[in-house]
């Protein structure tokens, strides 16, 4: 009897293991759904994330060549007004160049004329 009884004991002990077992192995299943959905949950929101973050670059990046393209062609006006200035400073400063070698030429050729001319007058023997 007491054999019996410990045999009882144990079926029973088994029984409550079993059942036990099969709590836990319905509560690990329910941790592996959940763990699976949320893994599932950040996937998608990482896929969101990384789209989300190409279009703010993409759209920064948009920005940035129409920033660099108008700031490249306000340089090239610029440089163009200054490469006009710098055209009529050099054919005003070319024209003021020929005028002074025009008025040396002629006060040079004056002052031969006038150098002649005394040559001539102490030539004669008028001086």
């Amino acid at each position: 009897m007491v054999m019996e009884h410990r045999v009882s004991r144990l079926e029973g002990a088994y029984e409550q293991v079993d059942v036990r077992l099969e709590s836990l192995d319905q509560h690990l299943e329910a941790l592996r759904a959940e763990t699976s959905a949320r893994f599932d949950r950040q996937q998608a929101e990482t896929a969101r994330l990384i789209a989300e973050q190409g279009d703010r670059f993409e759209r920064l990046l948009k920005e940035q060549q129409a920033e660099t393209a108008q700031l490249i062609k306000e340089q090239n006006d610029r440089l163009e007004r200054l490469d006009d200035k710098m055209d009529r400073h050099h054919a005003e400063n070319t024209q003021r160049i020929d005028a002074q070698n025009r008025l040396i030429i002629a006060v040079t050729g004056l002052a031969l004329t006038a150098a002649g001319v005394v040559i001539g007058l102490v030539a004669a023997g008028g001086v």
